[in-house]
């Protein structure tokens, strides 16, 4: 389940059948792994979510989807294509990454880039 568990789960379903819907789940989840039970903040700095898309068109509208989500949790959503880049202090503090396929593979081999990179989730 991907709320529920930490598992890798592969979710093929037509469009229009909730894939979105099963990733916020799996980043809820990932989010309340990291919410402080004495005060209900939520410790940004321990991870950090990459979501795929496959086209830059379908990386803008899931940065708006996702900020409407997110912002009442106080955290950060970030566009990263090869049209809208990020310097290493935007990655440092964005929660939620939004990529292409493309960008972020050239982005991961930087060795200098790879600070943060054991923090994702």
């Amino acid at each position: 389940c991907a709320l529920f568990s930490a598992d890798n789960m592969l979710v093929c379903a037509p469009t229009g059948a909730g894939k979105t819907n099963v990733a916020v789940l799996t980043m809820l989840h990932e989010v309340g792994l990291h919410v402080n039970p004495n005060d209900g903040s939520i410790d940004r700095g321990k991870f950090k979510i990459v979501y795929i898309a496959p086209m830059k068109a379908l990386v803008a509208e899931m940065v708006g989807n996702f900020q409407k989500r997110f912002d009442k949790y106080g955290l950060k959503v970030g566009e990263l294509t090869g049209d809208v880049g990020m310097t290493r202090y935007q990655i440092a503090n964005t929660d939620i990454i939004i990529s292409t396929p493309e960008k972020w593979d050239i982005v991961t081999r930087k060795q200098r880039n790879r600070s943060f990179t054991h923090l994702l989730k």
